[in-house]
């Protein structure tokens, strides 16, 4: 047999505990957890849908909801991904996220 120091076995529990958690979130496919779009079945239309619907959108808060509302309450319907660029504060990246999640 072979002796381990205290600071061996402390190494070795170690290395087994990293090599059980990775294989857990492997397991658990740690990815589906944080997709949030696994989640979201239909795509939204941005021009008939309430505000309930519009913050129940992936990366779609409050207040983009309620820019959303109020763009389409002043200046009528969306018929593009391009009119969400004229909304005040959003930005190219936000637009192609939720570009997913919507229907025009």
């Amino acid at each position: 047999m072979f002796y381990l120091t205290s600071y061996e076995k402390k190494f070795l529990i170690f290395v087994l505990a990293v090599i059980l958690f990775g294989s857990f979130f492997r397991f658990v496919n740690i990815e589906r957890l944080y997709n949030k779009s696994y989640y979201f079945k239909d795509k939204v239309d941005i021009n008939t849908a309430t505000f309930q619907e519009l913050k129940n959108i992936p990366y779609v808060g409050e207040r983009l909801a309620y820019k959303i509302i109020d763009y389409r309450n002043n200046f009528g319907k969306f018929n593009s991904i391009e009119d969400l660029k004229k909304i005040k504060g959003i930005k190219d990246k936000k637009i192609n996220i939720i570009k997913e999640y919507i229907k025009f």
